[in-house]
């Protein structure tokens, strides 16, 4: 898999960005046994600098709904500002368009069991949202996202950034500040959450070299 280089991420950073709900869970079932994968641990790991970095994200209502608590006490500071929560129903049945991407989504079978919709409804809206409007997403690895976009020939016009790319950014942001203090934690999340799942060099450090060429 071809990866982005750090070069080719600054250049996104002053473009809007839609956030979905999954790269708020990494490791959610582990939060409760491990102090490493704490919300509190992984704000400051990445989605701080994730927040930071970015002059205007997007987060779809369906998404937001979706999320726990205690990442919606800590966005919520943000929201109106640099966070701004879009709704569906701006667009959907309104605009034939959103509703013709919406239903293809919803439609094919990563999606299509009623249960799955509902499962994956934040996925499915989101990704109909950034593909109407032209608009950057970022995603964990374990969702549908990466694979409808290769296979939905309408969704070409969406650039997914998967979870090894907010890891990146991470790694750049803490780096140029000096502060290594949470290299050991993103090596691990980039292990077990982003390499094994996109083909990726086996350890974060070849991962880095072919960012930073």
């Amino acid at each position: 898999m071809k990866v982005i280089t750090i070069t080719e991420l600054k250049r996104l950073l002053d473009k809007p960005i839609l956030f979905d709900a999954s790269i708020f869970m990494i490791a959610i079932k582990k939060r409760a046994t491990d102090p490493n994968f704490s919300f509190s641990h992984l704000k400051d790991v990445f989605i701080q600098p994730l927040i930071d970095s970015f002059a205007k994200i997007m987060i779809h209502a369906d998404v937001y709904d979706e999320l726990v608590d205690e990442c919606k006490n800590f966005l919520g500071k943000y929201i109106g500002n640099k966070i701004v929560i879009v709704d569906k129903e701006r667009n959907y049945r309104i605009d034939p368009q959103y509703n013709r991407i919406f239903n293809l989504i919803s439609d094919h079978e990563l999606f299509r069991l009623k249960t799955k919709q509902r499962e994956h409804l934040g996925e499915i809206s989101s990704l109909s949202y950034a593909c109407l409007n032209g608009i950057n997403y970022f995603c964990a690895n374990d969702g549908g996202a990466l694979l409808a976009v290769d296979e939905i020939d309408a969704l070409n016009r969406v650039r997914i950034l998967p979870f090894d790319t907010i890891l990146l950014l991470a790694y750049y942001v803490h780096n140029k500040k000096g502060n290594k203090d949470h290299n050991k934690t993103l090596k691990s999340l980039y292990k077990e959450f982003a390499r094994r799942k996109n083909r990726l060099p086996d350890t974060f450090k070849e991962y880095l070299e072919l960012c930073f060429k």
